[in-house]
């Protein structure tokens, strides 16, 4: 589970650095958070976020 957090924090930090590059402007970024759910879990999470 923390390598899972530290590839999503370093593909984060990543991405905003490009962009700032990139537009000249600087990038804040939250740090992702990460669950573990089972598969019904997931299921009905996205289905509540489409609504």
């Amino acid at each position: 589970m923390d390598a899972l957090r530290e590839i999503g924090n370093i593909g984060s930090g990543n991405a905003a650095s490009a962009l700032s590059a990139l537009l000249s402007c600087p990038f804040t970024i939250s740090v992702p958070t990460v669950r573990i759910l089972d598969y019904s879990e997931v299921a009905g999470d996205m289905g509540a976020r489409s609504r």
